[in-house]
């Protein structure tokens, strides 16, 4: 969750970070086994990133990437960060 903090602090033109329970009223997933600075520790929320540019009038496609295909494997959200961060990286001015 820091390193999608983080971008979406250095890059908010184009990366927004949300959670599937505030978004959908979804209860926490359970207890979080890691301490994160600056999130309580009521329950685990499931972190996604929004990347683009935001607009809402349906002209802009959208595309959804999952680095979590599988509950176990744990290189895949590590990559799709990773591209979020190589694609801002190379395509968007910092803050």
């Amino acid at each position: 969750v820091l390193r999608m903090r983080a971008l979406a602090h250095l890059y908010p033109a184009l990366v927004s970070l949300k959670n599937a329970q505030d978004d959908l009223g979804l209860a926490p997933a359970g207890e979080c086994s890691e301490d994160v600075v600056g999130v309580e520790k009521a329950g685990c929320r499931v972190w996604y990133l929004e990347v683009g540019a935001h607009r809402d009038d349906g002209t802009i496609p959208q595309v959804f990437f999952s680095g979590a295909l599988h509950g176990n494997e744990r290189v895949g959200p590590t990559a799709l960060v990773e591209l979020v961060a190589w694609l801002c990286g190379h395509h968007a001015p910092r803050i």
